[in-house]
């Protein structure tokens, strides 16, 4: 009777030390999942017509659709000693900007905050990344490939 005891405490035992083995490799697994990533890749668009707005279409091997999640995306000034007209807003669409395909959009004062927009999850694109900035700007997109997780 004490043998069938014995082996069924250490059976149980076994089973939690398994279990828990098992949750701190997948909460590891999902940390790394859904926290930024530790090689988060940048691309950067500069518009230095300082009346003009510019257009830019993301080359789709450097963002690709599918793989690459954006993270985020500031606008800065190009040259600070010029008016800038802090503006961005990103299109997921080949080649074309409408408001069908506007994907996100943000305006930033130019005497103030120019802190970056972070998504809260990361963000996909299912065709092509175009970029629409206002005059003297540089604009940021933060991103990540999934295929390094």
């Amino acid at each position: 009777m004490k043998h069938r005891t014995w082996i069924k405490g250490a059976g149980i035992s076994l089973f939690l030390i398994a279990l828990l083995v098992l949750f701190a490799f997948d909460g590891h697994a999902l940390e790394a999942r859904f926290s930024v990533n530790s090689e988060t890749e940048t691309y950067v668009a500069t518009n230095t017509d300082y009346i003009a707005y510019g257009e830019t279409n993301v080359s789709t091997s450097t963002i690709v659709a599918g793989r690459h999640r954006l993270l985020g995306f500031v606008c800065l000034p190009y040259d600070t000693t010029l008016a800038s007209e802090l503006v961005v807003s990103l299109h997921d669409a080949a080649n074309t900007i409408t408001a069908a395909n506007l994907f996100d959009e943000a305006e930033w004062d130019p005497d103030w905050n120019k802190t970056p927009m972070w998504y809260p999850y990361p963000k996909a694109i299912t065709t092509q990344l175009t970029l629409w900035q206002g005059p003297n700007t540089t604009v940021i997109v933060y991103y990540e490939d999934t295929l390094k997780f």
